[in-house]
């Protein structure tokens, strides 16, 4: 999806004409696929890092590692190999998305697509339904509505079923 195609859905969501400047709509636009990114873990990179005596500095669009690398810390950009030693490594990782500014051309493609593309519009209209539809809150509802239903197919890999014991037990006296 294009930064052009997100603008016109989130325009569309808000019932409002193209032509209107809304305020903060790259920020709503950045945050939103960020947010989507982290939750759902739907960028995944793969890179070659050289760690130094255990250390090595982080892609700079790293969330966290995927998948079965070495056991490998996070902290303040920074990776660290738990056994300390030099080590080139392929690590696949979760990515955030490219930044999204008041610069960024149209055309631009975004790193999200699909139904992570689809939670990211929501959740952007929905940020930016109070400052340009103030008091609406039945359309702010249904926004956010919509953003859960699409993350909740995203991160259903990653939810485990919860047993109901707490309600099928015996009754304490």
């Amino acid at each position: 999806m294009t930064l052009e195609n997100m603008k016109k859905k989130i325009y569309a969501l808000l019932s409002i004409d193209e032509k209107t400047k809304v305020p903060a709509l790259c920020y709503a636009i950045d945050s939103a696929q960020r947010k989507v990114a982290v939750l759902g873990k739907c960028i995944r990179k793969e890179t070659e890092i050289t760690f130094v005596l255990g250390k090595a500095d982080a892609p700079a669009d790293f969330i966290c590692p995927a998948g079965d690398e070495p056991s490998v810390d996070f902290f303040d950009g920074r990776l660290t190999l738990v056994p300390r030693e030099n080590k080139t490594v392929i690590m696949t990782y979760y990515a955030y998305p490219a930044e999204v500014t008041d610069e960024t051309p149209d055309a631009t493609e975004l790193s999200i697509d699909g139904t992570a593309a689809d939670a990211a519009v929501y959740c952007a209209a929905a940020e930016l339904c109070s400052s340009v539809r103030p008091g609406d809150v039945r359309r702010y509802m249904e926004l956010m509505t919509e953003y859960d239903e699409r993350m909740a197919g995203i991160c259903a890999d990653s939810v485990k079923s919860i047993k109901p014991t707490v309600f099928a037990g015996r009754r304490l006296k």
